[in-house]
């Protein structure tokens, strides 16, 4: 079947409509065992969007203006094209709290404006982007549920299970 990313605007018929939320999140392909839900509610499009990054370009001096330019702009000028390819209006739906990867770059959803759970970001959108300094983690602790772990076999908890992860 057709293959759907969270964010993704499709058009039918003449009307849009955007993937709010999906299954994994990275997205995926349709199946006949896909549960699909399509609400009433429209999506409000956003007349203010703000992004955040913790990962900053080597030797950056203007932070944001280079986190603009660099990753933001080359990703929202994609989106026009496909855009203007499907004749839409909309150039993506955003969610609140989302991680939006720009040109290989990880940029959280912090603000919508009007302040809601998710919008449809179309060419109108003022995007800001910020970046935000974040302490590395000195130490972290992890701990298993005991009904998740295997109970058939020996493992090493942390080489087995938790290493890939980290």
């Amino acid at each position: 079947g057709a293959s759907l990313t969270m964010g993704e605007v499709f058009t039918t018929h003449g009307w849009e409509f955007g993937v709010v939320t999906c299954s994994p999140r990275f997205g995926g392909a349709l199946g006949p065992q896909t549960e699909v839900a399509i609400g009433t509610q429209t999506v409000p499009t956003l007349q203010r969007l703000q992004l955040t990054s913790m990962e900053l370009p080597p030797g950056c001096e203007e932070a944001e203006r280079a986190l603009y330019d660099d990753f933001v702009r080359p990703f929202l000028l994609r989106l026009r094209a496909a855009m203007n390819l499907r004749g839409g209006k909309v150039l993506r739906v955003v969610a609140q709290d989302e991680v939006v990867i720009m040109n290989g770059r990880k940029f959280g959803v912090r603000a919508l404006d009007p302040s809601t759970r998710f919008g449809a970001l179309c060419e109108s959108t003022e995007v800001y982007v910020e970046h935000i300094e974040s302490p590395a983690l000195a130490r972290i602790h992890v701990l298993p549920y005991q009904d998740t772990l295997p109970g058939a076999y020996v493992f090493d908890l942390f080489a087995d299970l938790v290493k890939p992860f980290f």
